[in-house]
Parts: C-alpha cells; structure tokens; sequence
C-alpha cells in the first residue's frame, strides 16, 4: 500500500542518483523521521515488485538505482492519510451532506469505522471553528449562517481549483479521487468544461487576472454552477452588480454545460464576478474614469503628506492604482474578500508604509469604507514599489512568474532589472504556465509562486520583497549584478540645470546605458491646456441628441487631424453597450473610446451647450473628449481636471462662457489654481 506522501517522495527521487533523508525532508517540507519511515515502506513495495532498493549510506545519504520508476497504482493500492480523509469528507459535508455514508466510507478507505468516525470528530470541530455544525438525527444535517457556509463553500473550491483546468490522466491518485468526488456533486458535468469556459470568457474580454484573482473568480463560477444544479438561490443574486457587456454566445454555451437554462438574474450575475478581480497592466475601459481618479489622486496626496514624499511624478504608481482601485470599489459595495492570508507580505522594516495606508484610506469616504486587512496591503504594497523605484538605482532572458499583482510586478521588475545583467521577455500568472510556448528565448523562470508542474527551464524560487537567499540563488545560477555608478533618478535631479530638450537627450543615453525601461522615464507631464487648443475647443446653441454631441465632439478631433473620422463611432458603441458610467450629472461628461489605433495624436475637445443635452436619465452642458495613444498619457490632466472640477467653480464659469477664448483663459486659470 503507498500514501500520498509516498508518491511525493517517489516523484522527488525520479531522476537523482543520490540525496540523503536531510535533503528529502527540507525540499518536501517533511519530518526526516516520516522520511526514514517512507524510504523503509518504499522499499518494502520495490522488492515486492522484484525491483532495486534505495541503499542507505552513512551520515543518512540514500544511493537511488538507475531503474528507479514512480510505481503505478491504483485506488486500491493507495492509502488515503487524515488528512486526505477529512478534506474529501469535509467536501462532502459541504455540498452533499446527504452522501455522507459513514460505512461506505470504511470500506471506500479501507480503514476502520472507529478511524472514520474519529475523522468525522476532526473535520466537525474544524468546521465548529467556523461557526458551523454537523448534526445526524437518522440522518447527517449542516446547520449555520448562510454567508458563513456560502464563504466555506467557496474557500473549498479555492483549494482545489488549480485541479479543474487539467486532465484527470495528469493528476495524482488522492487529486483524481477528489476531481470524481466534485463531479459526481455536480451531477457529472465534466470540470474542466466549465474551467475551459471561464477561461474563453476572460480571453474574449481580453484580461489577465492576477493568481488570487483567478482562483477567486474561477472558483465563484463552479459554486455558482453548484447553486444552480441544487435549486437554490445564489447569495449574491439579488445584489446590485454592474453589468458587463459579452456576447450572447457564452451564455449559450455555459448552459449547454451545465444542461440548464439560465433566467436573466443568473446570467446577469455569472457574468458580473469578473468586477470583481484585480486585472494585469489593463484599465477597465467599462469603469468610472472620473470617480475612480479622484480616488486616486486623493489617496496619492495623503500619502504624500504623511510620508513626506511626493509620489504624483510616478506614472507606474498612477497606473497600478487605478487598474486597482476600479475592482476594489466594486467588492467594497457588495462585502466580497478576494485576497487573504497576506500579513507576512510586507516585512517589518516597511510596516510604516503599511501603517501610512491606514491612516491615508481614513481620509476617504469610499476607502474607509474597507474591512478587509488584506485590501489595505495591496494599496501599501503600491506606494512601496514607488518608494522603491525612488531610491534605486552577459544578460541573461527572464520569464517572470508572480502572481501578486501589478503593484508587485513592478516594483519586482525595476528590483531585478535595475540590479542584475537580465531582460524580462515576459511576466505572467502562474496558471498560465501550462499554456506557454515561446521556451527557446527563455534562459530561467523566476517566479514568486509555488511551481508544481515539470518546465523545460531552471525555476528560481523567490520572495515579493528580495532578502538575502533570494541573492544568493542569482549568484548561483550565474545571474550576474550589474555594476551602477549611481541611480538614474540621482542623475535626472543633477541635470536640472539643462533645458529640457538637452535635458531630454543626455537622459535618453543614460537610461540606454543602466537598462532603464521607458516606462519609469519621467520627463514633463502633459496639463489639461496642453491637451485643449483653441482650435479643439466649440460652443453651440440649439437642442441636441447625445449621439449627435458625440459626433461633434469627436469630429473637433477629426477636423484636426488627431483621430480618425470612425472614432465617434467607437465611443457610441461603448456608451450604448455599458450606459452613460462616463456622466456626471448636471456637471459634465468625459468621452472616451477604447480604440487607440483611432487616435493620431493625444487630445481632448471641449464642447459647451448652452442648452443641455440629455444622456439617458442624466443632463450635461460641458462635454470633454478624450484621446488618448496609451491610456497613460492622459492622467495627469484628467487628474487636474476632476480637481478643477471639484474643488472650484470650474464648470459653471464654463458654462457661461460666450467665446472659445474665454474658454481658454478660464482653462489656465483654475489649472494654475490646482496646481500650485
């Protein structure tokens, strides 16, 4: 008979000539004692087969045979551990309790009915802990709160979620066990189908979720099928959930998998968990850029006045914050936890940046609105990879494996590249791992995350925040540092005496030179009057439809020669799909499209009505359209344009402006308000 941790030890010395029970038990994780017990019970199986036996030398040093193989077995040759037991049980219990037939699972184990029911006693005070019991009155019955057990329900699909995505010939014995056990749940609806799905739908909207987010967002998907198959009613069904716009097809096809059809309740919801999800290097086009900013920029000054840095030149900062803080809103608004267990993320000598945070979410009306202590890290982790970039100062070609997040991806990217002789060709997921091709420009993988599958290149294994082991594993392999006179950002403040064009040309050579990406180059950011020209700027008389604002607004762009004439049609198509996000009623509307390849030259036109034109159930009469090559270009000024908007009387002197001229002077005004 072999256990689960049999198989792992037999898996390790797969390939090893020699290793020693020291060894075994430090890469496994694994009492050298259990070790000494395995080897002794392997080696009991092998001669059973008629096969080599591991020798065992002195001072614990183990000699593996040449022939050495994983032995094959099936389900009757394996012995399941407690623990293997009471997590197939506890599933079971969860989603089942009907099917938690104490005698079948004696036999089903192989083991007594007393271990059996000394596993039911281990897995009820487990779920106790959780405030949720387990009763029998001639029958097994689950009682506590339904969020409690939704939350367990979910935590349990989180752990095994990594399995649902491959095949069942790929799995261990105790991995395949668990996959039939969920299926036989979900009424046989084959797991991987639903993966597949769930990772079509992301492709379709063109996202890349980091790690946590995916287990999050692919795990809500299976217990929502779950819900559905058992005639109950999904916790969330009834809540107020923006609605993402996909194709009517993935409905269709999720119902031929799961052989229901759906109501509109339930697609509505199937397809709103993706609000949820944090997002890699993507600002969601869907979201409300103006709300979302203003969080944003908020959230920078208090930082900036607390740690007594200013971070509003860092464009990565800017970036990551909002592709964060759009989702961040919305799990706000329904109590949703995506994110757990990062306490130990930040070390202690950066825990005032942590503490920082808190005070600074404090200050604002949504963020203070976060319970959750794990939110509060994934912010401070943001300004920490600014605060990093601040100080800092034979290649060798990285794929790049983290599954924390663009914040950390960052701050990670500008430690190793500003540090050592590397290029990262790519950085990506650790989910993804299985599906990538391009090996041949790849020389190793560093990655943040646990890899448990076999990669045709050497994996290096490090933290978020680099310590000591982690350098002495670069020195290792031969990654070499790259020797730096002195930091770029050192550099740019000493050359402040030059125009800025010289300025432009010396800085260009210097971060050539260092390996610098373009990304961190921080040269003059673009004001809103830099974006706004007189010849961009229209006031009109006389009602008009939306759609027919759109199109004047975007043809001010046109006429200019900094869009396409399609572009107007790019932004109706949007404001048609996800509704009117990007109006402020009685204040103004900030058009966008999604389309860069529409856009020849960054800009914004400004139209004011003199008669307002109604967007839905909402009215404006200052219209702003915006384009935008790189969706980075723009920040600054939109950031400046919500504090004019909100901190002066901006928009009202707007509106009863009565030339283009006057427009323009009252832009530069309340901008040099704003700004000083």
């Amino acid at each position: 008979m072999i256990s689960g941790r049999m198989l792992l030890i037999m898996n390790f010395l797969k390939g090893k000539n020699k290793t020693s029970y020291k060894d075994i038990s430090k890469q496994l994780s694994i009492e050298e004692r259990k070790v000494r017990y395995d080897i002794n019970n392997l080696n009991i199986v092998l001669r059973s087969l008629n096969k080599s036996v591991i020798q065992k030398m002195n001072k614990g040093v183990l000699i593996i045979p040449d022939d050495f193989q994983v032995v094959c077995i099936n389900n009757n040759e394996y012995v399941f551990s407690l623990t293997e037991r009471v997590s197939i049980m506890k599933i079971i219990s969860m989603f089942k309790i009907d099917n938690l037939n104490l005698e079948k699972l004696s036999k089903e184990f192989q083991v007594s009915r007393s271990s059996i029911k000394n596993d039911l006693n281990v897995l009820s005070s487990e779920l106790e802990r959780n405030q949720i019991t387990i009763t029998y009155d001639k029958a097994f019955k689950i009682s506590g709160e339904e969020d409690i057990i939704y939350k367990q329900r979910l935590n349990i699909l989180k752990s095994y979620s990594y399995l649902f995505g491959k095949e069942k010939s790929d799995l261990s014995v105790f991995e395949k066990y668990l996959v039939n056990v969920i299926e036989k749940i979900f009424k046989g609806i084959y797991l991987i189908d639903i993966y597949n799905w769930s990772m079509n739908l992301l492709l379709q909207m063109g996202w890349t979720l980091n790690d946590e987010s995916f287990t999050w967002y692919v795990s809500n998907i299976f217990l929502f099928t779950w819900y559905i198959h058992s005639d109950e009613k999904h916790p969330l069904e009834s809540a107020s959930l923006s609605e993402p716009c996909f194709e009517n097809k993935f409905d269709q096809e999720f119902e031929t998998i799961i052989q229901k059809k759906l109501t509109k309740e339930q697609i509505f919801l199937l397809k709103s968990f993706v609000f949820f999800t944090n997002k890699y290097a993507s600002l969601n086009e869907d979201m409300d850029l103006i709300s979302t900013e203003i969080i944003v920029q908020d959230l920078i000054y208090n930082m900036s006045e607390i740690l007594e840095i200013s971070f509003k030149e860092d464009m990565i900062l800017y970036k990551g914050l909002l592709n964060h803080i759009a989702p961040l809103i919305e799990r706000i608004k329904q109590n949703i936890q995506i994110y757990e267990e990062l306490l130990h993320v930040i070390p202690d000598k950066y825990q005032y940046v942590l503490e920082a945070t808190k005070v600074s979410i404090q200050k604002n009306r949504v963020l203070s609105q976060i319970k959750n202590e794990n939110e509060t890290i994934l912010l401070a982790i943001h300004f920490l990879g600014s605060i990093h970039r601040n100080e800092r100062n034979n290649y060798k070609n990285i794929l790049l494996v983290c599954g924390f997040g663009y914040g950390v991806i960052a701050m990670l990217k500008d430690s190793l590249v500003n540090d050592y002789q590397i290029n990262i060709v790519e950085s990506i997921p650790s989910y993804k791992l299985q599906d990538y091709k391009d090996w041949e420009s790849i020389d190793f993988i560093i990655t943040t995350s646990k890899i448990v599958i076999d990669l045709p290149k050497t994996i290096i294994e490090i933290n978020p925040f680099l310590q000591e082991e982690d350098y002495l594993k670069f020195e290792e392999k031969g990654i070499k540092r790259k020797n730096v006179l002195t930091n770029y950002m050192s550099i740019k403040k000493r050359l402040d005496f030059l125009e800025e064009d010289a300025q432009k040309r010396v800085l260009s050579i210097i971060c050539q030179e260092l390996g610098y990406s373009d990304e961190r180059i921080l040269f003059r950011q673009l004001n809103l009057s830099d974006l706004i020209g007189i010849d961009t700027i229209r006031i009109i008389d006389g009602d008009m439809k939306w759609e027919d604002a759109v199109k004047f607004s975007s043809n001010i762009l046109a006429n200019c020669d900094f869009v396409s004439a399609q572009y107007a049609e790019n932004i109706i198509d949007i404001l048609k799909n996800v509704g009117f996000y990007a109006v402020k009623d009685n204040e103004f509307a900030l058009l966008h499209g999604n389309d860069s390849s529409l856009v020849k030259v960054s800009s914004i036109s400004l139209l004011i009505c003199k008669e307002a034109v109604s967007f839905g159930d909402k009215k404006v009469k200052i219209i702003f359209c915006l384009a935008s090559r790189d969706k980075k270009e723009q920040i600054p000024a939109i950031i400046n344009l919500t504090k004019m908007v909100y901190k002066t009387n901006f928009i009202a002197m707007l509106e009863s402006a009565k030339t283009k001229e006057e427009a323009e002077v009252l832009i530069h005004k309340y901008e040099k308000e704003v700004t000083v």
